[in-house]
């Protein structure tokens, strides 16, 4: 989340933290709170659905294949575990032709594009 200090939004959420339920599944205090909380103030908060956290927990496996459009994003959520291969080094990196391969380029060498004709995928 982002806000000011003392948003009304964060304020009302922390306030949830006062008597956590802690019979509830891993994760909904800090995930599915807020957005219930969102549906119950969507006056005080702007949800940004596609371009924080995308692609999420159920579909990290666009990270290691060519079809996820992240350039809109904000950021990439890179999390979880995964049976693709990653480059181990910065040479390896140049020719990772998948999502995640553009979003390291982006960082490690400024640029996101191939910098390799020698391309391999993270996943088949």
């Amino acid at each position: 989340m982002l806000g000011r200090r003392g948003a009304p939004f964060a304020q009302i959420w922390l306030e949830t933290y006062r008597s956590p339920d802690l019979s509830l599944a891993y994760g909904f205090e800090s995930v599915r709170k807020a957005h219930n909380l969102s549906t119950l103030f969507p006056h005080l908060v702007h949800v940004e659905e596609r371009s924080l956290a995308q692609p999420d927990y159920r579909h990290t496996e666009l990270l290691y294949r060519d079809s996820y459009d992240w350039s809109a994003n904000y950021a990439v959520h890179v999390m979880g575990e995964t049976k693709a291969k990653i480059p181990t080094d910065g040479e390896s990196l140049k020719g990772y032709d998948c999502v995640l391969g553009e979003v390291m380029r982006l960082v490690y060498f400024g640029d996101p594009k191939l910098l390799s004709n020698d391309t391999w995928k993270g996943m088949t």
